[in-house]
């Protein structure tokens, strides 16, 4: 008999963009910086389990990213797959969480930096618990 399972998905509450978004299995992306947030993770962690996650991450694969972090095989040849070129501690925590599936956008060069001017988003910016909650999916505009 087969189990049925319902996916647990980590959605962006920002919808502007909804017709873009795409889920990816977090656990099959590929971190592409060092994501060095054991400073910040507390902070992170409590304010996506408040707030949820604002923004979608941005996501590329090998032939089309044109950074110096992607990894490479034996060979020199880069590893083919689905990496994050912004959100990769949200895709850290998606994987911590036990998230099967988080919405990203498949993006190129230019189409980051158009979209990173919007959903990049420091640490000190976090919402926090005094923040307004939100109460589902578009429905709080942060103004970030």
């Amino acid at each position: 008999m087969i189990e049925k399972r319902t996916l647990k998905v980590l959605r962006a509450t920002s919808r502007k963009y909804v017709n873009l978004y795409k889920l990816y299995n977090p656990h099959d992306l590929i971190i592409l910086q060092n994501p060095r947030f054991e400073k910040i993770y507390d902070k992170l962690d409590k304010s996506l389990k408040i707030h949820g996650m604002i923004y979608p991450l941005l996501v590329t694969d090998e032939k089309t990213y044109w950074g110096k972090f992607w990894p490479l095989d034996d060979y020199g040849n880069k590893k083919p797959g689905i990496g994050v070129v912004t959100g990769n501690q949200r895709a850290v925590f998606a994987r911590v969480e036990g998230y099967d599936r988080v919405e990203c956008i498949f993006v190129n060069k230019d189409e980051t930096m158009i979209y990173n001017k919007e959903f990049h988003m420091k640490s000190r910016d976090y919402p926090d618990e005094k923040s307004p909650k939100n109460t589902g999916p578009g429905t709080v505009d942060h103004g970030w």
